[in-house]
């Protein structure tokens, strides 16, 4: 690693961490945020992040642990809640909706066609 840094270092190309630590953190800002007003992230910021978590690995300017606490942090600044109490919450809601489609279909065809119209 010390041969890239001197080679970076003799073209000027020395990184700022910060800003990159920030930048990142906008990136999963974004894609948290698309996610709570539209229900998914659009792809290509999706797929920008990631090449961003890719590049801070591979760079080793966070570790896993760094990051995985920054997403938490960002998440839970969109979301109000962790990652894994929207997980549940997300499940319970799918489950609520799954029981629904099935007390729907409990009903006689002629009462649910009532229903619809």
């Amino acid at each position: 690693m010390s041969n890239l840094n001197t080679i970076t270092k003799n073209k000027g190309l020395t990184m700022n961490h910060n800003r990159y630590i920030t930048t990142l953190k906008s990136e999963f800002s974004s894609v948290f945020t698309q996610l709570k007003t539209h229900g998914k992230s659009n792809d290509k910021d999706r797929h920008r992040a990631e090449g961003f978590l890719h590049a801070a690995r591979v760079l080793e300017i966070m570790s896993d642990q760094d990051i995985q606490s920054l997403m938490d942090t960002v998440h839970f600044d969109i979301f109000k809640m962790t990652i894994e109490q929207r997980k549940q919450q997300q499940k319970s809601q799918q489950h609520e909706l799954t029981d629904e489609f099935y007390k729907l279909l409990d009903l006689p065809t002629f009462i649910r066609e009532h229903q619809a119209g």
